[in-house]
């Protein structure tokens, strides 16, 4: 049944960045996984991945404009978005966009959605924290993306915990299918069909910690002589993992083939998944290795143990410890019919807890009560 367009509500996604991190994977996939009853425009800053993608996808887009205005050219230029395009609900996320977002409700008088999904650069200075108060008091809802983060951000900004709601990320578990073994791109990676692989996705940065999984690799190959080790993902520690692993004598045994879109591909030459994190907030790709049915071996950070409960879903270490990492995958690779029974588990908590359809449904709900507040103040 077609709704017409006065029963559709006009949302403005708001986001910063533009490269294949989280939350730009969460926008795109939100913005699939609401009900016909949303239609979404995507307000980007920055040229790139995510503003490739939309454009993919057909999605209504803007880039935003500040000219030599800078901060306020582009609060004015989101004011005239607003208007033309009818937006009912502003949903922003990082503290950038929630900061401009939160202004441009102001005076526009729409409800807007603040999506946190890390701990990082708004703790650093006392302008940030106060700011993020006020975001706080103007905003419809304030989310984060795990209850480790809500009780983070809370401390950190002084933000009453009964302002702040808890949606977990969510994906596509239809998309993210058991694995089926690829021994044709394991040939195109120079990995033998019979060796042991352990993957992990993520950028190369240093919170991501692939240098303990690299130092994990020589007493992993110690005890699997036919290990080999994925990374996926692109960033500024790639020179750094190389020279670890020349140092430690297993060059042969890493793969850093950079960002691949098709991740999900990639998932199908791994026999084990890895996040060394040590901060995180609801990794997507984790949610997409268990519902791939991989298992799992991560850090007990952020988020994660929401995911992850130990040996009955996946494996949690501590982080900064290559050698329990090691001891830890060494059994997860040797013992594949446990390995397997924890890896389907897995899946069905991601179909259960972590779908994109419960979190678009969960979004929808915020949005139409962020819209109803709006209107009663207005009468």
């Amino acid at each position: 049944m077609m709704r017409s367009a006065s029963e559709v509500m006009q949302v403005l996604h708001l986001i910063e960045t533009g490269g294949p991190g989280g939350a730009e994977r969460m926008l795109l996939g939100m913005t699939r996984h609401l009900d016909a009853s949303f239609h979404s425009t995507v307000g980007l800053l920055k040229p790139g991945w995510l503003e490739t993608q939309v454009q993919e996808r057909g999605l209504a887009h803007v880039r935003i404009q500040g000219g030599a205005w800078g901060d306020f050219g582009r609060i004015r230029h989101l004011v005239k978005v607003v208007r033309i395009s009818s937006i009912q609900v502003i949903h922003a996320h990082e503290f950038y966009m929630n900061v401009l977002g939160a202004v441009v409700s102001r005076l526009t008088g729409v409800p807007l959605i603040a999506t946190v999904h890390g701990k990082n650069y708004y703790p650093e200075k006392r302008r940030r924290r106060l700011l993020y108060r006020w975001v706080a008091a103007t905003a419809a809802s304030v989310v984060t993306v795990s209850e480790d983060l809500k009780s983070f951000f809370c401390r950190a900004t002084g933000v009453a915990a009964s302002r702040v709601t808890m949606v977990p990320n969510g994906i596509d578990t239809g998309a993210w299918s058991p694995v089926v073994p690829d021994a044709v791109l394991r040939a195109d990676c120079g990995i033998p069909v019979d060796a042991m692989v352990a993957g992990a996705i993520g950028n190369l940065y240093p919170v991501k910690r692939h240098i303990d999984l690299v130092r994990a690799l020589p007493l992993m190959k110690a005890a699997c002589p036919n290990i080999h080790v994925v990374i996926l993902g692109r960033g500024d520690q790639k020179a750094i993992l190389e020279r670890e692993a020349d140092s430690l004598g297993v060059a042969d045994r890493l793969h850093l083939p950079g960002f691949q879109e098709d991740a999900r591909r990639w998932l199908n030459i791994m026999d084990c998944f890895v996040m060394p994190s040590e901060s995180e907030g609801m990794p997507l790709s984790l949610l997409e290795a268990m519902s791939a049915q991989l298992p799992v071996v991560v850090t007990a950070v952020g988020g994660i143990p929401e995911v992850v409960m130990h040996e009955e879903s996946g494996w949690l270490v501590p982080a900064h410890h290559p050698d329990i990492l090691a001891k830890t995958l060494i059994h997860v690779l040797t013992n594949p019919s446990q390995a397997r029974v924890v890896a389907k588990r897995a899946r069905a908590r991601i179909e259960s807890r972590f779908s994109a359809d419960a979190m678009g449904h969960a979004y929808g709900v915020l949005y139409r009560q962020g819209l109803e507040q709006a209107r009663r103040v207005a009468r």
